[in-house]
């Protein structure tokens, strides 16, 4: 379903990049994740998966269940995992915590961290690869 292939910028459709911050907006002061389904790094359809963490304002653990629901719908629509996304909360950065970090399954799979608006900040989105060499920013791009 997915290459391990590090992908060097992540391409978010506007109605891809509207869900997710519609889904951080309505999950604040929670947390909240989901999938980005697409091709090679250009994401196409967003799933939100329910955060069932035991301190959901500050982590964030996808349902097992629904998680697998949406890989499997990904690939019966023809699309591979294009990305993780979850939020932070407002007024703080998109970035990963040391959680983010020690959490990360998906080697060459963008993780994008999504921060609501707040206080006259505008919102935030960055993505990342995450794996066993550490961390590294890729570009997000809206199309």
């Amino acid at each position: 379903m997915t290459t391990n292939r590090p992908v060097e910028a992540l391409t978010l459709t506007e109605p891809v990049l509207r869900e997710i911050l519609a889904h951080a907006a309505d999950g604040v002061p929670l947390e909240v994740c989901g999938l980005l389904a697409g091709k090679a790094g250009y994401a196409t359809r967003a799933y939100r998966i329910l955060n069932i963490a035991a301190w959901p304002e500050s982590a964030y653990v996808m349902h097992p269940a629904e998680q697998v629901r949406a890989l499997y719908a990904m690939e019966a629509e023809g699309f591979d995992l294009a990305g993780i996304y979850h939020s932070h909360p407002p007024g703080s950065h998109a970035e990963p915590s040391p959680t983010d970090l020690a959490q990360a399954t998906w080697p060459g799979t963008p993780y994008v961290i999504v921060v609501p608006p707040a206080e006259g900040r505008p919102a935030e989105i960055r993505a990342f690869l995450i794996g066993a060499g550490g961390q590294q920013e890729i570009p997000v791009w809206q199309e």
